[in-house]
């Protein structure tokens, strides 16, 4: 339950490595190139953040918000569970790995049968 926008911009260098995120609002930061590797991130805020290059792999999301995210480059390999829409946030040469990546689909008004 960290509020990580309270932290001073100029002194935010931070890494997690297989923690557990609960409830934590990242939502403004400029945290390009932040790794949350093995990590489970749950119920926590990305809004209006930059990520670009961030290390998602291996990432077990729960209900986190990303919205107006710059992504750019980010590495989702291995990630679940994540929703994020490709019409509110910058993924541009973002890696995602199948099947995961096919949420991407809910948010384009489709139905896809198997």
């Amino acid at each position: 339950g960290v509020d990580f926008t309270k932290i001073h911009k100029l002194i935010i260098d931070m890494s997690f490595s297989v923690c557990q995120i609960s409830e934590c609002n990242f939502s403004g930061l400029d945290i390009n190139q932040i790794s949350f590797a093995g990590s489970k991130i749950m119920n926590s805020d990305f809004v209006n953040t930059k990520l670009k290059g961030a290390d998602f792999s291996n990432v077990q999301f729960n209900d986190a918000v990303f919205h107006n995210v710059e992504m750019t480059k980010a590495n989702f390999s291995g990630a679940t569970g994540y929703q994020i829409n490709p019409h509110s946030n910058n993924i541009k040469n973002a890696v995602f790995d199948l099947p995961e990546a096919i949420s991407f689909l809910n948010y384009l008004g489709i139905i896809v049968r198997g």
